[in-house]
This record gives C-alpha cells, structure tokens and sequence, in this order.
C-alpha cells in the first residue's frame, strides 16, 4: 500500500480510468446557479479537482471565455482531452489555488468553485482568498458552497458518523486491469473527520493499493466565511439559498463575495480573451 504523495492526482488518474463507468458530473448540480451569477460577464474561472467535468458542463452552457484551475497536472492533461472531444475550447491551468493569480493571462470577471472551502488549513484558505482576489477584475465575484448564515457545517459530522466503516464508492474494469473504490472513516477527533478513499487495483498478478485521504471541512461556519473575506479585501458578502436537490442543501448555501470596483464590461473589444483559450 502506498499513501500518495500527490493524493489529487492519484484521485484524477482513477477517476480517468473509471471514464467508462462515469453518471453524472461531480458538482453538475452547481451550474445552474453558477449560470446565473456569469450572465452578461465576460470570463470566468472554474477552479474545481480531479478531472474538470463539471467545469466543461458550465462551460458548454454560458458565453464567456472560460479559464479551468485543477490541482494537477495529469488532471489537466486529460481535461484538455475531454474539451476537445467536445469542441470546447477551454483554458487550463494546474496547481496550488494560492498561485492562480500568477497563471491568469489577465483578471476574470468571476471565480466560481464547488470545493473552494474544502481545506483544513486556515492560512492557506486565507492566501487562497487573497489569491481570488487578486485575480479578479474590479467588481469582480467568488462563488462558492459554504455554511448558511449564521450556521457552521457542523451537519457534516452526524452525516460522517452516519457512515458505514467502509462502503464501496465505484467499481470498474477495463481490459485485464480492474480497480475499485473504498470510502473509510479514518479519524473523528473534536471538530475532524478524516475520509479515506483506497483504490485497490489489480492488473494480472500484480495488486496495487493507492490511498487518498480527506478531512471534511466541519469546523467551517458562516463568520469564517466572512472573516475570511474582508482580511483579504473583499467588500460586499452574500448568498443564496441552494434549489432543491443541490449538494447538502439543508445548511449550505452559495456563498458570493465581490471585489470592490465598478463591475467589468461585458464587451471585450481588444480581442483579450482569446488569451484564456487552449487551441
């Protein structure tokens, strides 16, 4: 067994691996909402993980230039492969979310992401924070899953305990290699919950087992949110309730913070915007 040292990327070479086996999109739930908020704006950045699907779905439906942030490399090699097996024609970016800022031709207008509070750590939240701002045009906004207001995620805890000890997440075989998916409860300390995933693999005679694991972000409430927002310069703080049928949409909600500044016009007449574009 190997515990990975790059644990998204071990996420995003199996999730390509199960592509046979693939339902719906992740975060697909989250678009029509994220739709809304990009009416009339000019680009946008989806900053998601694993493989971008959810992105390239969002992508297909709105009309502005669309920029892709995942955490690695290999996850973006093969988004590229599924934009253009769509005919998207999408950008692609890889690494830590504190650096987008850094990788951006020029600022977007809106910076939409399903996971974006899923850390455990306060610092590097806030210097990804720090970094969404930075990379926003003036009037420009981020949009994310968060506590309600006035709640905390707390829920998630019970929805942890809940669990069996292990439950079989997928299961997929392609050719003489075969792979499935285990989702464990690893630790329940205080506020944490740590969730490991095992891929355990075989190829003819030889086993593979990959461990990824992840802390569920129950600590987080509505104030962190908030704090978190005007320490890096963030001005107005609002959300909106989740439709029905959205990810944990009895204490979550779609949070929307914007930079200060005149909003960006959605015309964009020195043809900058092809700069977000892999052709």
């Amino acid at each position: 067994m190997r515990i990975a040292d790059n644990a998204e990327e071990i996420v995003a070479r199996w999730e390509w691996f199960r592509r046979p086996v693939w339902g719906r999109a992740e975060y697909a739930l989250l678009n029509p909402l994220f739709r809304q908020l990009l009416a009339g704006r000019a680009s946008c950045l989806y900053s998601g993980g694993a493989l971008g699907r959810s992105a390239l779905d969002l992508a297909q439906n709105v009309n502005c230039a669309t920029l892709v942030h995942l955490p690695s490399a290999y996850g973006v090699e093969r988004g590229r492969e599924l934009a253009k097996s769509r005919n998207l024609q999408c950008g692609f970016i890889a690494g830590e979310r504190a650096e987008i800022a850094a990788h951006l031709p020029h600022p977007v207008d809106c910076i939409v992401s399903p996971n974006w509070m899923l850390e455990p750590d306060w610092q590097t939240l806030k210097a990804n924070f720090s970094a969404a701002f930075q990379a926003l045009n003036p009037g420009g906004v981020l949009a994310f899953p968060s506590p309600q207001r006035d709640r905390n995620w707390q829920p998630l805890l019970k929805m942890f305990d809940g669990w069996d000890e292990d439950t079989v997440v997928w299961h997929c075989r392609d050719g003489a290699q075969a792979c499935v998916c285990l989702r464990s409860k690893a630790t329940r300390e205080n506020d944490f919950a740590d969730v490991k995933y095992r891929y355990l693999a075989t190829k003819g005679d030889t086993a593979q087992i990959d461990v990824a694991v992840r802390r569920l972000p129950a600590y987080w409430a509505w104030s962190n949110v908030v704090e978190l927002a005007k320490q890096t310069g963030f001005q107005e703080i609002d959300s909106r309730d989740f439709p029905t049928g959205a990810a944990e949409s009895d204490f979550s909600a779609l949070a929307i913070i914007r930079k200060p500044g005149g909003a960006a016009p959605s015309a964009n007449s020195d043809g900058r915007l092809f700069a977000y574009a892999d052709f």
